[in-house]
């Protein structure tokens, strides 16, 4: 789930207003958690009555306040206000730079901004207002999400509006007479939508990273487990060296067109024991044929001596015969 915060600053009401059209498009997202806040007035009551702002700050009463704090735990944060002499509203800026020691802890790095705001006409200050909070949003570590010319009301020239591809924003005109028309509520629903699915993507992806990382850190854990290992193995383990041969064949060879000729430990075994028995079989039949030899030879010396005897034996009656 991607928890999204629509953060605003509004003092006749107008970027309230836009903030309800972004906050829509957000839950149009599926998974989307989505929060409306404000953040806290800095002018009193009668300085308010005197602006003629004091019944547009009454219909905000039940919106909740944002605490600096709580900002931590979005992954989506839109800002919103007004512009004051081309920047954003004072109380805003006051609210950003009490973020400092979050931003001391990288507590939104890595995390998506994006915003909107108001002007008193059609050129007053909206484009560099939402420039003007850009180095703020950069400094605490954000992803800064603008509005793309995908949104075709972007494109129009039928009606004076407002809207920039660094966001959407509403012209109030000279007396705040002027609520946000048809289109720039489209363009900030669009933005809504727009920003809240690039933070569900980037909260997506970061978290399959994540994943994969553990899985990867507890593969090598376990193939990095010490074992017995194999004789003569120079340091391998038995089980790595058997999972290496899952693609032997049965007498225990790589298939052909392998670069390895690694044996598992049983099929060399046999193989030393097949090679001890030919090697005592052989020995065997050699010391057989080696003492046939030599019965032959004992056999055949005895047979001449005992000719040589008959023939001695012959000669000397021969000679006294004679």
């Amino acid at each position: 789930m991607v928890k999204v915060l629509v953060l605003f600053y509004s003092t006749y009401g107008h970027i309230y207003q836009m903030a309800k059209e972004i906050a829509a498009g957000c839950k149009e997202v599926e998974g989307a958690e989505v929060s409306i806040k404000r953040v806290p007035e800095t002018l009193s009551m009668d300085t308010l009555s005197r602006m003629g702002a004091f019944q547009a700050q009454q219909a905000l009463v039940d919106i909740p306040i944002a605490t600096a704090n709580e900002l931590q735990f979005y992954d989506v944060i839109i800002f919103g206000t007004p512009t004051r002499f081309g920047g954003m509203a004072a109380q805003m800026k006051l609210f950003i730079d009490s973020l400092q020691y979050l931003w001391q802890n990288h507590a939104f790095v890595g995390k998506v901004a994006s915003c909107f705001v108001s002007s008193g006409s059609q050129h007053g200050g909206q484009e560099s207002t939402i420039l003007n909070f850009l180095p703020p949003l950069f400094e605490l570590g954000f992803m800064y999400v603008g509005l793309p010319y995908t949104c075709k009301e972007l494109n129009g020239i039928e009606e004076m509006k407002g809207g920039s591809p660094y966001g959407c924003s509403t012209i109030v005109g000279e007396r705040c007479e002027r609520l946000p028309s048809d289109q720039e509520k489209k363009m900030a629903r669009f933005q809504g939508r727009h920003v809240t699915m690039v933070g569900k993507s980037l909260l997506i992806g970061r978290n399959a990273l994540l994943n994969n990382n553990s899985n990867s850190n507890t593969t090598n854990k376990v193939n990095t487990t010490p074992s017995s290992p194999v004789k003569g193995g120079g340091g391998v383990t038995s089980d790595v060296f058997n999972n290496n041969l899952t693609s032997s064949n049965n007498n225990g060879l790589r298939k052909e067109g392998s670069n390895s000729s690694l044996t598992s430990p049983t099929t060399a075994k046999n193989r030393i024991v097949e090679d001890l028995k030919m090697e005592e079989t052989g020995s065997n039949l050699r010391s057989s044929t080696s003492s046939a030899s030599l019965d032959k030879k004992s056999t055949t010396s005895n047979n001449n001596n005992n000719n040589n005897n008959r023939n001695n034996s012959s000669t000397k009656r021969g000679c006294e015969l004679m």
